[in-house]
């Protein structure tokens, strides 16, 4: 018979058994979940055909300059999104270099890559878009511009999406900020070859934006062919984020960027699951587009003076409508088609942020615009004589009759008048009623019409069309070969002091001949320099011309 303490030994020998027992089946649970989770991650990852790859086009990054450490921060940003996204800790990164650009064309297999389609890449691609279209193609993987910020990074839902592009929803043309692809996609194969006959000559474009034609025609041949790829595709769309708040509640959770310009909070956004991934730049990428708010606008708000009040109370006296003259018959166009009407809308959009209002009214004047203003000019001789007239002027050269037209437009309904070759650098906006006519005097000591403003029924606009008048009826024969710059500027001065006393004359030089207290900060070539500032102030607000020689004005690029 067992005494008690040997039954006692026995039963906490078989408890030591069976604790051991649970132990090694909990310590093969945890290993079993953990071997789950794990391959849970992996099979995430492996369920999507677009490899975790991202590219950056980082062209412009040279120096050591301030702009390079934003743009690096945003990329690391951008990174550390991802990572997230992805559940890792590593991610394979690389940016369009020259080298990467060059192998990456020369190894496209269509006939005229390596030779063609490269000479093109280097001679008339300085945004690389050849270059992004190349390594998605050959690569896969997700491309972003440097000035993109993520909000929530889009990466393909599932095994079947295999492309996704950002479109301007009006006009459909594809938009160069973010492509993401599985390698040897048929859109991208298209629109290399597109390339590739553009390079030779072989290829017309209708809109001045190669890429994102090439890339809509490249993606409604595919649609053509194979309906059916539409569903392994999503098409992100770029738009106003103000726009869509006032579209759906989705939105209203989007905080707005802390920026100023045209360009700030335009985000990139999927209209069928109404999310937002992006916002198209971050303020400071390009100041001129969207700016960074400097802290010293972010203190607490000062209350307005009763002066400040009254101003904003009244009704201006140049009214804040803006009127367009172009010889390109921009009328019909959308934003994205031309680039005269691109400029017009960036006009638009900077003289809303300085009138710090949501719209602004404007007009691109036509034909049947200007002979309706003439009509109402209340001038003996206008409904007839000087219609006829402007018609005639009309058929020799369209700004001849826009020189007429600007005078009626702004005498009857008055405003601001710009022709589409103007490029505002910042605004000019009259800042009290006692100012009710602004010109521009060139170099020559003529009028330069390119940009004037008026108060309705003005009496210099009113001098110019009777001398219009005049010059139908060969009663007045200008001295220099530019009519409208001598009628401008006799228009002026034929004018009583107290006339002369509220109005402002703005100046036309090119930007050498300013001294060092003017902020001339740019890389425009020496003909695109000429601009218009107020020789006051010190301030230079536009440059004359964004088109020359058959040649846009762009920034030229550092050496």
């Amino acid at each position: 018979m067992f005494s008690f303490s040997l039954l006692l030994v026995f039963f906490q020998l078989l408890n030591l058994d069976h604790v051991k027992h649970v132990t090694e089946a909990k310590s093969y649970v945890r290993s079993t979940s953990s071997r789950q989770l794990t391959t849970k991650r992996l099979l995430r990852r492996k369920r999507t055909v677009i490899p975790q790859r991202l590219w950056f086009d980082v062209y412009r990054f040279k120096g050591n300059d301030h702009p390079e450490k934003k743009f690096e921060e945003n990329i690391r940003k951008t990174v550390g999104k991802y990572k997230a996204a992805w559940e890792t800790d590593t991610i394979k990164m690389e940016s369009l270099s020259s080298l990467t650009c060059k192998n990456a064309i020369m190894k496209i297999p269509l006939k005229g890559a390596s030779t063609d389609l490269l000479k093109y890449h280097l001679e008339n691609d300085p945004q690389r878009h050849v270059c992004r279209i190349a390594v998605i193609f050959l690569y896969g993987g997700y491309f972003l511009q440097e000035e993109v910020e993520v909000i929530e990074p889009f990466i393909a839902p599932n095994e079947f999406v295999s492309f996704s592009a950002v479109i301007n929803p009006v006009n459909e043309l594809f938009n160069g900020s973010f492509l993401a692809s599985a390698a040897h996609n048929p859109i991208l194969y298209r629109a290399l070859k597109k390339y590739i006959q553009l390079a030779k000559g072989e290829l017309k474009l209708v809109t001045t934006s190669r890429y994102g034609e090439i890339l809509r025609s490249s993606y409604r041949e595919v649609m053509a062919v194979n309906p059916g790829s539409k569903t392994n595709m999503i098409i992100l769309s770029e738009d106003r984020l103000i726009d869509l708040q006032k579209q759906s509640n989705e939105y209203k959770q989007v905080k707005k960027q802390d920026g100023e310009g045209p360009f700030c909070n335009y985000v990139i956004v999927n209209h069928a699951t109404k999310k937002t991934y992006f916002y198209t730049r971050f303020p400071g990428a390009h100041d001129h587009q969207c700016a960074e708010i400097e802290p010293a606008k972010q203190v607490v708000a000062v209350k307005p003076s009763s002066r400040v009040v009254t101003m904003k109370e009244e009704a201006p006296t140049i009214p804040h409508t803006l009127f367009f003259a172009s010889k390109h018959g921009l009328g019909s166009m959308k934003e994205g088609d031309n680039k005269h009407y691109d400029n017009i809308l960036n006009t638009v959009k900077a003289y809303q942020t300085a009138w710090d209002v949501d719209n602004v009214e404007y007009k691109i004047l036509d034909k049947d615009f200007c002979v309706d203003a003439i009509n109402k000019v209340n001038i003996v001789g206008a409904v007839s004589v000087l219609t006829d007239f402007y018609l005639k002027e009309v058929q020799v050269d369209p700004m001849r009759g826009f020189d007429i037209c600007r005078a009626a437009v702004l005498f009857i309904d008055g405003g601001y008048f710009f022709n589409s070759e103007v490029e505002v650098i910042e605004p000019y906006a009259v800042s009290n009623n006692n100012t009710d006519f602004v010109g521009v005097k060139s170099n020559s000591g003529l009028f330069l019409p390119s940009f004037v403003a008026s108060a309705p029924k003005h009496p210099i606009p009113r001098f110019i069309l009777m001398k219009y008048i005049l010059l139908s009826e060969a009663m007045l024969s200008p001295e220099t070969s530019d009519q409208a710059g001598e009628i401008y500027r006799d228009s002026y001065n034929g004018q009583k002091k107290d006339t002369l006393s509220k109005t402002v004359l703005l100046q036309e030089k090119h930007l050498s001949m300013l001294d060092e207290k003017y902020d001339k900060k740019s890389k425009r070539s020496h003909k695109c320099s000429y601009v218009i500032f107020d020789p006051e102030s010190k301030k230079i607000y536009f440059y004359t011309r964004m088109y020359i020689d058959g040649e846009h004005c762009v920034d030229e690029k550092d050496e």
